[in-house]
């Protein structure tokens, strides 16, 4: 009789149920996100940690699972009026890249969880997390920007520093704590 081995992890959930709580996660998030005013952008763009932590603790071939279940909650639930339907799919594609790229990146590096073992790990994870996959990310989330009438320098920072941030104090945290 061949036995199956079940982790108690939350990242050892079932699919179904791990899915679900993503799910919820990442809403409260959002909503907590975008909570903050279009003048006053969240200082921590929270979604982005608790994507990036389910991709970093899931299999590269169910991602897309992930990255489509953020979809109708960026479209459809949470959304200002006046937000125009380019500027949540230029987001939603613009977040989604970025955590696949600090995912795939990070996932070559070494193995779930140990970017926090030490130093030299940590400092992998800082230069893709924290500053490479952000500083593109602002980039173009900056660029999307002036098409609603802001200027390119502040919005880049805003986008750059919401983002990084996430990455640096919430992604570690929430990843300690999917970890056995």
């Amino acid at each position: 009789m061949a036995t199956t081995k079940r982790t108690t992890g939350l990242l050892g959930q079932p699919t179904l149920l791990r899915f679900g709580l993503f799910e919820i996660t990442f809403f409260v998030a959002y909503r907590f996100g975008m909570s903050f005013t279009q003048s006053l952008a969240s200082p921590l763009w929270f979604p982005d940690a608790v994507l990036l932590c389910v991709l970093l603790g899931s299999r590269s071939g169910v991602w897309w699972i992930y990255i489509l279940g953020t979809l109708p909650i960026r479209l459809f639930l949470v959304v200002p009026a006046d937000t125009p339907f380019w500027f949540l799919v230029a987001c939603f594609v613009n977040d989604s890249l970025k955590a696949l790229l600090s995912a795939w990146l990070l996932g070559r590096i070494t193995r779930h969880g140990s970017w926090f073992d030490d130093l030299g790990q940590f400092a992998r994870y800082f230069l893709v997390a924290v500053i490479v996959s952000p500083g593109l990310s602002a980039v173009a989330g900056a660029t999307s920007r002036i098409y609603r009438g802001d200027e390119f320098g502040g919005a880049w920072i805003h986008w750059f520093l919401g983002d990084a941030l996430a990455a640096l104090i919430l992604t570690p945290f929430l990843v300690s704590l999917s970890v056995e």
